[in-house]
């Protein structure tokens, strides 16, 4: 990830969208259908034991049951100061890595997931029109990572704090 972003330094007013390779699974979540909210990334590491998967799980859980680091974007997303655009447009999950083979035709041993998300704070989250993960040939032999994309709409873009 680049360069940290502290939400205490940035003013709600703060007309923001945030993409990136945060390397961690989103904290965003959604009512799943009993209606209780549940995480919209679902945990992924909890079937599988790497020595390196220290900076994508919590602290004391490899090689148990390895649960997704969400500080990252649970920084963000906490008491609504910004909103994965993914989740709040209710998109299908699709992931951005877990397609790359090494040099030697091994596959990625972390398995799909979704670690690179587009945050939007409070004011764009009415602009936001369309997400999608750009999937194709040419993108999946380009990178490790499938870029995201997504649609805003200017004016619709708050001007209230």
């Amino acid at each position: 990830m680049g360069s940290f972003i502290n939400p205490c330094e940035i003013p709600r007013t703060r007309r923001l969208l945030v993409l990136g390779d945060f390397n961690a699974l989103s904290a965003a979540r959604v009512p799943g259908p009993d209606g209780a909210l549940r995480y919209y990334d679902d945990e992924c590491y909890t079937g599988q034991d790497h020595d390196n998967l220290e900076h994508q799980v919590l602290e004391g859980t490899i090689g148990g049951t390895q649960l997704a680091d969400r500080w990252q974007s649970e920084l963000l997303l906490r008491r609504g100061f910004m909103a994965h655009a993914a989740a709040h447009l209710g998109v299908p999950w699709h992931p951005t890595v877990g397609h790359w083979e090494d040099g030697r035709g091994n596959p990625d041993p972390w398995g799909r997931r979704r670690i690179d998300l587009i945050l939007a704070t409070r004011p764009v989250v009415p602009a936001l029109v369309a997400y999608a993960t750009h999937d194709a040939p040419a993108t999946r032999e380009a990178s490790d990572h499938l870029p995201v994309v997504c649609t805003v709409d200017p004016s619709k873009i708050s001007r209230e704090p």
